[in-house]
């Protein structure tokens, strides 16, 4: 599987960190970011483990390298997905049961 443009793996790493993950006001910085860096995981938020490896795993330069480029499944059986059944959600019968203790509570992602 052929995912494209890198541009439509990086909502991932946006809805987590709420900012692109090479974003910079200089243009010229922002596209050599793209294209030369790997994302920064700042430690300030404390997301889990398999959140940080799926996204890093999507957003590898060489799309061959990627997280499903051969096999979809393989993002479907990332340790991040363990509790999803995805036949459930194609149903759109999903309950979502998540707790939240505070409005900045990131514990569930």
């Amino acid at each position: 599987m052929y995912y494209g443009k890198k541009s439509q793996l990086i909502p991932s790493y946006e809805m987590l960190y709420k900012r692109s993950p090479f974003y910079s006001k200089n243009s010229k910085k922002m596209f050599q970011g793209i294209i030369s860096r790997d994302p920064v995981f700042p430690r300030r938020y404390k997301y889990s483990e398999e959140a940080i490896d799926l996204i890093s795993r999507l957003l590898k330069k060489n799309p061959i390298n990627r997280i499903g480029y051969e096999d979809e499944q393989e993002i479907f059986t990332h340790p991040w997905f363990d509790d999803i059944n995805f036949e459930v959600l194609a149903t759109k019968k999903v309950t979502i049961m998540t707790k939240i203790d505070a409005c900045y509570d990131h514990s569930s992602y």
